[in-house]
């Protein structure tokens, strides 16, 4: 698997999880707040882990 589409299934990960947490924080009435907050997450998550996965693991 390239490192491309594995930092794409974490990144995934990542965005969905921050969003259950920041989900009952915003409330039922803001939910935009934590779509944005996952997207974020999973931008950060998917530049870090491509990084690494192509930099540092040398996986192609």
């Amino acid at each position: 698997m390239t490192a491309f589409l594995t930092a794409i299934f974490f990144a995934a990960g990542a965005g969905g999880w921050v969003y259950t947490k920041l989900s009952p924080r915003a409330g039922l009435g803001n939910q935009q707040s934590a779509f944005i907050g996952g997207g974020v997450a999973a931008l950060i998550a998917f530049i870090f882990f491509f990084t690494l996965l192509r930099y540092v693991f040398n996986i192609h």
